[in-house]
């Protein structure tokens, strides 16, 4: 096949993968957001616009088109338990299927902290916070390039 033809496919079809990776997303988010041990935050454009008035996290927060959250308390009954084991084991098999990079671990007693990315135009940043309490995974979408990364690393924008 030609190099060319190669190439334009592979144009094409990238944002049709991130679209199929934002839509599994999505799914999961819709699955676990109404369960009754579970917290659930949904945050958009418009509302990044008004949280800052800093011009350097103004224009950070731009570049995120949506920010999704799930928090889940553990502990409880064993349904609520089969809740978050089932949210942490759909979340990792999203990140091995669509081959997200991870960009950040931290594991500090007994608590865990990943990053992951998926590149593109239109880029997903996915976190994932285990803990003895809860697991949370967050989700953010938009221009994530390495001016977002490492305000999120070292707290220009926090997440809570």
């Amino acid at each position: 096949m030609n190099k060319s033809l190669i190439i334009i496919l592979s144009l094409v079809l990238l944002p049709l993968s991130i679209s199929a990776q934002t839509k599994q997303l999505d799914k999961i988010f819709a699955t676990y957001e109404n369960y009754k041990n579970v917290e659930s935050v949904s945050i958009t454009p418009e509302l990044f616009a008004t949280l800052s008035a800093e011009a350097k996290s103004n224009e950070l927060l731009t570049k995120i088109t949506l920010l999704k959250i799930l928090n889940v308390t553990k502990g409880g009954n064993e349904k609520d338990k089969i809740v978050w084991i089932n949210l942490r084991t759909e979340v990792n098999k999203l990140i091995q299927e669509y081959n997200f990079a991870q960009i950040l671990k931290v594991k500090e007693k007994g608590d865990l902290l990943e990053m992951y990315l998926k590149k593109s135009e239109n880029s997903l940043l996915v976190f994932i916070a285990d803990s003895q309490s809860e697991y949370a995974v967050f989700y953010l979408q938009g221009n994530i390039d390495k001016s977002v990364i490492d305000a999120l690393i070292t707290g220009e924008i926090k997440i809570k």
